[in-house]
């Protein structure tokens, strides 16, 4: 672990921009209309509810991910 360490290249931002491509920008376009005609058909209420269990599995990944990166960019 301490090899892996020692060959990052301590001269690039711990965090860059997020990259994606045009399949992936497709692909969140369809999740979200169907997260939308789900939402439509359950309601205001129902809707809150899935939207609040779908922002906390989403901070969660995003979270456990900008931790990762941190980490192992960091200096010991």
């Amino acid at each position: 672990m301490a090899l892996a360490r020692e060959q990052l290249d301590l001269s690039e931002p711990a965090l860059r921009p997020p990259r994606f491509s045009l399949r992936t920008l497709w692909l969140a376009i369809t999740a979200l209309c169907c997260l939308f005609a789900v939402m439509a058909s359950l309601g205001a209420l129902w809707s809150a509810v899935l939207l609040l269990f779908l922002c906390l599995g989403a901070a969660h990944v995003i979270g456990n991910s900008l931790g990762t990166k941190l980490r192992d960019h960091a200096d010991r």
